[in-house]
Formats: structure tokens, sequence, C-alpha cells
């Protein structure tokens, strides 16, 4: 793949972002402290709760673990 297809593609990403952001960086990116940001990114949910869509079948509190382990 040559550079100039590259930054298109590069280009094309970002350009889509701002149009539909993801919610559930920028839910942990607000955080006011790095914990809380682990928190959030570990339970995947973004600021209304919502459950990222490739975290929906995990249960829970295998989430809720999981953020416990990485705050630790």
């Amino acid at each position: 793949m040559n550079t100039k297809k590259i930054k298109n593609i590069i280009r094309h990403y970002k350009k889509l972002r701002q149009k539909h952001p993801d919610t559930w960086i920028e839910h942990c990116e607000n955080q006011e402290n790095l914990e809380d940001a682990i928190v959030y990114a570990a339970l995947a949910e973004n600021h209304l709760g919502k459950r990222n869509n490739h975290q929906k079948r995990r249960k829970k509190i295998n989430l809720e673990k999981f953020a416990a382990n990485l705050v630790d």
C-alpha cells in the first residue's frame, strides 16, 4: 500500500470520527481521574450507562471484577 492511499484512509477515518465520535472513549476521557476512566473503560459503559456492543455478552459482574483488578 502506498503512502498516498494510507493518508487517504487516515483522512477518511478522522472525518468519520468527527461526524460520529466514539462516546465510550469520550466518556473515559472526560473523567476527573484516571481510576474512574479505567473503571468506565473496563465496564465498557458510555455516559448513558450503555455497554459497548462488543461487550454485551459479558456478564456485568465479570466486567466489574476486571475493572477492580485493573485499578488494584
